[in-house]
């Protein structure tokens, strides 16, 4: 997601190098072409693992990303450029940690409409 949405602001002038960008992709999505999610046990269990790009680039806006997991297969999942002008790579991670934690909250608060009351706590995972 992240890699088509990069390729995309080149899209009114595209040169060599971002064809060979689009072609690339279209070679992975080729590879990929036989794998999909698959469900493991029916514990419900919730997990979220987030990450956050560290350059800080002239723009000053951080990209992060974050991806929820219920029995091992992806659910949700996220891959942005923060919205805000951010001074440090900590405060990015902190921003990143906010938007994960909402996503947490009406997650489990789905599971616990669909599947009744659960009674396990939310894993998230980071790497700072």
């Amino acid at each position: 997601m992240f890699t088509v949405a990069t390729v995309t602001h080149f899209a009114s002038n595209p040169g060599p190098a971002h064809w060979e960008a689009i072609k690339r992709i279209f070679r992975y999505l080729a590879g990929m072409r036989n794998l999909w999610l698959t469900y493991s046990e029916t514990k419900h269990t919730l997990e979220g693992y987030m990450d956050v790009d560290g350059s800080m680039g002239k723009d000053r806006q951080a990209v992060s990303g974050y991806a929820f997991l219920i029995d091992s297969g992806a659910v949700s999942w996220s891959s942005k450029q923060q919205e805000i002008v951010l001074l440090s790579t900590t405060e990015s991670e902190y921003v990143a940690a906010t938007h994960r934690g909402k996503e947490a909250l009406w997650l489990h608060s789905l599971l616990a409409e669909v599947f009744g009351t659960i009674n396990h706590l939310t894993t998230l995972f980071s790497d700072n």
